[in-house]
């Protein structure tokens, strides 16, 4: 992770206490590529040549610590439904429906543009950011 980045502190805890047992994280295969296209693209910025290898060993780091979960009939049928009332990207629907599947929470970085015009709705599912914007 970059050095300085907000919210740094607060990921790492989060990852610290999954690799010791005390949390549950949960990630739907959505989110790993999302995590492969986003890393790469940040250490291909940041000027390393093996941007990809780098992005790759990232997924495979938080895979090491996390629970990889099948997106079910039932929570792809709930995406659609939180796309076609919310408008989020699709990647988050999945994230949302699988949380509200498991009894858990959906964890984001933080409240995206497009939850912004829902955030009303938004905060009534099981959602938590990492930096919370007033």
């Amino acid at each position: 992770m970059v050095e300085n980045a907000p919210g740094r502190e607060k990921i790492l805890g989060v990852f610290n206490r999954a690799r010791v047992g005390e949390v549950k994280l949960y990630l739907v295969h959505p989110v790993i590529s999302e995590v492969v296209y986003v890393a790469s693209r940040i250490y291909k910025v940041l000027g390393f040549k093996e941007h990809n290898k780098l992005a790759l060993d990232l997924v495979t780091w938080i895979s090491s610590f996390t629970n990889i979960v099948e997106i079910t009939l039932e929570a792809a049928i709930r995406a659609g439904e939180l796309k076609k009332e919310l408008g989020l990207a699709l990647t988050d629907c999945y994230v949302l429906a699988v949380a509200e599947n498991l009894g858990s929470k959906a964890l984001f970085f933080k409240v995206e543009e497009e939850m912004k015009r829902k955030i009303n709705i938004v905060k009534k599912l099981p959602v938590e950011f990492i930096i919370e914007e007033n």
